[in-house]
């Protein structure tokens, strides 16, 4: 049954906690509605730290049918009284919860409250939530409304590596309780973390969509000598992105072996990769990269031979999504080594495009990496593998395609019912 013609003219309002430029997914699923028909007006909001601009991401700059509008948010570097105050409503919000279990607002996010705001002041036909402190924003401006809502479930967000408290989770796992199985589309970074959710709350239909990036023509690739591995980050620190197994196994193989590191430095001014670098003894091994914009991270990833994909499985979270690291890689045609993660493991063995290791077992990530230093011809050939799949699947005209017509399919027929009801239509 095919579904209804698009409504005259509709209102959609994507919304992201971060600010565009800081997050892919928002503005590239705002540009592929925006350029699926002229009738459809995106409002596109993110947060920005007060003081800083609302930097417009190049997949929105030449859309007319965008309009941006960002919340700027009290942070410590400007607005501290501002934020005192929200801070004191957060901890009565959590507080509340505790009691009670009714998650507020503001119970995740101090940013939620000024987001929430302009989000009903929209009045939009659709809303589109992007990140877990949106989604109780989204779902009350929806309501309020009388509109449907999508969100991007691109994390299994109780279930996150970094550090998080029981009051956090269990927020979370609340959060999505109440407003998921109310979504008309709901989206997920894997088929595996789809899965999961479903089971986990309840609902049906999660569309997995991968992080993958555009096509990108690349030059002919020549098999070379050269054999250097990749690891890269948003930020270069030990922890559960598989940094010090990949240290570790530099001190195993032959010299002939580099690595180049790519990210920003920490923050708080450590010298942890520094330091255990210098203590292995692969200070000429290993290079540190400055920071890449993300306009070119598949052209960085293709100068490279093998790119490291070493998520930790240890949390449900890095165990079944998947990284924006993995599918740069198979687009810049190199092949890849992962930890055992269900989000990652299946695409690679599906589709020959590298092998896997144990985390936390630098000796068998040697030996992985070795197995492919010395069979360049295996070696080209994962290289081609993913650089097919890469073009064929694993990139995101692909993925675009899968979710605008999941919206066609699922989403369209009710904005034409809406907008029939509105105009007392039968």
């Amino acid at each position: 049954m095919n579904p209804e013609p698009t409504p005259s003219r509709i209102r959609i309002c994507v919304a992201t906690s971060y600010r565009a430029t800081d997050e892919p997914r928002s503005p590239r699923y705002a540009a592929a509605l925006a350029m699926l028909d002229p009738a459809i007006e995106i409002i596109f909001v993110d947060c920005v730290p007060r003081g800083r601009d609302a930097a417009v991401p190049p997949e929105l700059a030449s859309l007319a049918n965008v309009t941006r509008k960002s919340w700027h948010f009290a942070w410590k570097g400007r607005g501290k009284p501002r934020l005192l105050i929200e801070k004191v409503r957060q901890h009565l919000a959590q507080r509340s919860f505790r009691l009670g279990g009714e998650a507020r607002t503001e119970a995740l996010s101090t940013r939620s409250i000024g987001l929430e705001q302009i989000l009903l002041a929209e009045k939009a036909d659709l809303y589109f939530g992007f990140n877990i402190d949106t989604l109780l924003p989204v779902y009350h401006a929806a309501r309020n409304a009388g509109a449907p809502f999508m969100f991007d479930c691109q994390e299994v967000y109780a279930e996150m590596a970094h550090q998080q408290t029981d009051v956090e989770r269990e927020m979370m796992r609340a959060i999505q309780r109440q407003c998921l199985p109310e979504c008309a589309l709901v989206l997920s970074a894997s088929r595996q973390a789809a899965e999961y959710m479903e089971r986990e709350f309840g609902i049906t239909g999660v569309l997995p969509l991968l992080n993958a990036p555009p096509k990108e023509e690349l030059p002919e690739w020549e098999p070379t000598t050269d054999f250097t591995l990749y690891w890269r980050n948003g930020t270069i620190d030990l922890g559960p992105r598989g940094l010090e197994d990949a240290l570790r196994a530099m001190r195993l193989l032959p010299g002939g072996i580099h690595l180049y590191l790519q990210g920003r430095p920490v923050t708080d001014g450590s010298d942890r990769v520094g330091s255990l670098i210098r203590a292995l003894g692969i200070d000429d091994r290993v290079t540190i990269l400055p920071p890449y914009r993300s306009e070119e991270a598949v052209h960085m990833a293709s100068l490279h031979s093998v790119g490291l994909s070493l998520e930790s499985p240890d949390r449900i979270n890095s165990d079944l999504s998947t990284s924006n690291k993995f599918f740069d890689y198979a687009m810049g045609g190199l092949a890849i080594i992962s930890t055992r993660t269900e989000g990652l493991r299946h695409l690679i063995e599906a589709n020959e495009l590298g092998l896997v290791y144990e985390k936390g077992n630098p000796s068998d990530l040697a030996r992985q990496i070795l197995l492919l230093y010395n069979n360049r011809e295996r070696l080209a050939q994962m290289r081609r593998n993913a650089r097919e799949y890469a073009l064929r699947e694993g990139n995101l005209e692909f993925q675009m395609a899968r979710f605008l017509q999941e919206f066609r399919q699922r989403v369209l027929p009710l904005l034409a019912s809406r907008a029939k009801a509105r105009a007392g239509g039968p």
